[in-house]
Formats: C-alpha cells, sequence, structure tokens
C-alpha cells in the first residue's frame, strides 16, 4: 500500500516529506515530548533495511549497512509554517545545518523506503560524513531497536545495584 499524503509546501517552499525516527525521537522518548508532541498526524512503526545502529550512551546513530533498524514513520502537521518550525527543530536537535555542511553533527537523507506496507520517500536523519569512522567504532545495537537497547541497559543497571535512568 502507498501511503501518500498530499505532496504540498512547506513555509520555505520545500516539499513536505515525512520523517523516519530511531532513536530519542520515537514515541515515549524525551525528545519526542519536545520536538514532536502534537505536531504530527500520523506515526507508524516501521523497520528499515540497509542502515546499521550504534550507540553512543545517551543516543543512538544510523550508518549505511546490512542490519534492519526499528523506527516510526513521522508525517508532520501539514499547515507550512508549523511544518516549517518542526523541521528546523529537528535539523537543531540534529545538528544539522545544511546539506554538505561540515559542521553537519547528522546528515538528514532523503530516503525512498518499503516497510510494512507502506511504500514512500522520507528524511531520515544519520551520521554526518565526518562522524562516520568514530561511529563505526562504537557498539553496534544488534536489535536495531534503540527502545529495546534502553530497556535491556536499565535492566542490567538494576541488577548491578546501579540506578535505573
Amino acid at each position: 500500500m502507498e501511503f501518500d499524503f498530499e505532496e504540498t509546501m512547506s513555509a520555505d517552499n520545500t516539499i513536505q516529506y515525512p520523517v523516519l525516527v530511531y532513536g530519542t525521537l520515537r514515541p515515549g522518548c524525551g525528545n519526542y515530548t519536545y520536538c514532536l508532541k502534537g505536531r504530527t498526524v500520523f506515526e507508524q512503526e516501521v523497520t528499515l533495511d540497509g542502515f546499521v545502529m550504534h550507540s553512543n550512551g545517551g543516543f543512538p546513530y544510523l550508518v549505511d549497512g546490512d542490519s534492519t533498524v526499528v523506527a516510526t514513520l513521522v508525517y508532520l502537521n501539514p499547515e507550512p509554517e508549523m511544518f516549517a518550525d518542526t523541521m528546523e527543530g529537528l535539523d537543531g536537535l540534529e545538528g544539522f545545518y545544511g546539506e554538505g555542511n561540515p559542521m553537519n553533527h547528522y546528515d538528514r537523507r532523503l530516503i525512498d523506503f518499503e516497510s510494512d506496507g507502506l511504500i514512500g520517500k522520507a528524511w531520515v536523519y544519520i551520521a554526518s560524513t565526518r562522524a562516520q569512522e568514530r561511529v563505526k567504532e562504537l557498539a553496534v545495537i544488534e536489535s536495531g531497536d534503540w527502545m529495546e537497547f534502553q530497556a535491556e541497559q536499565r535492566a542490567l543497571r538494576i541488577a548491578a545495584g546501579m540506578k535505573a535512568y
């Protein structure tokens, strides 16, 4: 099934594609509340092939690879100014300053995806070109699911008698 909202333009004249979020921006995580709560019109958990997820402790990175990751497909409120404001907030959180900017922490890439009956294009934030080598040295999240990984880490801390954050 192709899920296709009417292709509209944001206030800055860019096409309004949905966003694939896979870490702290997923529903139930802190940055979702900060950046996305009340700003979406549709959300669905999906799986994405062709990426590997790495942990930096408090947040994950994606790099190109041959694994599957769990993400949430998020369609933002299409009202042009709200859409642009939300994308600006996401870009700021992710340290994305523009395509090809050497200061980017993450790059925002428009990808074609097919998952769980949904087909389309969406934005996804991946480790920037400058961060790729460092990120590849970080622990791989084998499950490809940040929320599952975080739950496992909390359980390990509790079992070790530590505080579970």
